[in-house]
């Protein structure tokens, strides 16, 4: 794949409108070590999200590199044709959907919710102790410190949600915020640190109607995203939540261990 060695005038235009188009700007020289913004890349970030992304003209197309871990999650939502170490896209449309999609990854996955609820309970005038601490587990939530911690979390962690799932269930494709429920997987309560109840892999943003089923363990997804029923959901509930139409949920390989638990806690809970 060929790059333009040095994209100058309208050419560094459209790339940098691109950039700005999903919430990145371009720094001021001498901000980004040279070696990583030399041509043919031009590197922007963003003071709304902890990262960075790299764009070039790859003629016909376009490129973009970035974290490999955002990288991936983009390959895996079908967002651009992985190269080597960027991601190629054809139009500029296509780039312009994924800058906007890095941007808000960058803002959902870890360590971005923790470095958000650290930075809410400063506001609050607390601490943290720390991504392994139990500060918001809500059984020990006896105090109105404790409380404000385990409110900022709940917070941060539909904050993630809905930056993860861009505020739609991928069920309904309800957008409605009201209607949309923040939905840990290994429920708050049973999560063995603050981190993973803090996880954006640990959570998926449902309807209201689909996060009571999924908390209930009526209903789950297999590893390939799709719903399925489980013991105990009846057939008019089954109906009601479209169980046989609703489309597969794009999963990334992060949530496949809670995804199992759930699976597992479910047939568990209907065997006794």
């Amino acid at each position: 794949m060929s790059f333009d060695p040095a994209p100058s005038g309208p050419a560094r235009l459209i790339l940098q409108k691109a950039g700005y188009d999903g919430g990145w700007t371009l720094q001021p020289e001498g901000t980004i070590p040279a070696a990583l913004d030399a041509p043919p890349w031009m590197t922007l970030r963003s003071q709304n999200a902890p990262g960075q992304i790299a764009l070039a003209l790859a003629p016909p197309g376009y490129a973009l590199r970035t974290t490999p871990r955002v990288q991936r999650r983009l390959a895996e939502e079908g967002l651009g044709a992985p190269e080597v170490d960027h991601l190629r896209f054809a139009t500029l449309i296509e780039l312009r959907t994924a800058t906007l999609r890095a941007w808000h990854l960058f803002r959902a996955l870890p360590d971005a919710p923790e470095a958000a609820f650290e930075a809410d309970l400063k506001r609050e005038g607390q601490a943290w102790s720390g991504p392994a601490s139990q500060d918001l587990d809500p059984t020990r939530a006896t105090t109105r410190e404790a409380q404000v911690r385990l409110r900022v979390g709940q917070s941060t962690f539909r904050a993630a949600l809905d930056d993860y799932w861009a505020g739609r269930c991928p069920l309904t494709g309800i957008t409605d915020r009201a209607l949309l429920r923040a939905s840990h997987i290994v429920p708050w309560s049973e999560c063995k640190s603050d981190g993973q109840r803090l996880d954006v892999f640990n959570g998926l943003l449902l309807a209201a109607h689909w996060d009571a089923a999924f908390d209930a363990f009526l209903v789950s997804f297999d590893a390939e995203g799709r719903a399925i029923a489980l013991p105990g959901l009846s057939e008019a509930a089954g109906r009601a939540l479209g169980l046989s139409t609703v489309p597969p949920i794009t999963l990334a390989e992060d949530h496949a261990a809670p995804l199992a638990w759930h699976r597992e806690r479910a047939l568990t809970r209907h065997q006794t």
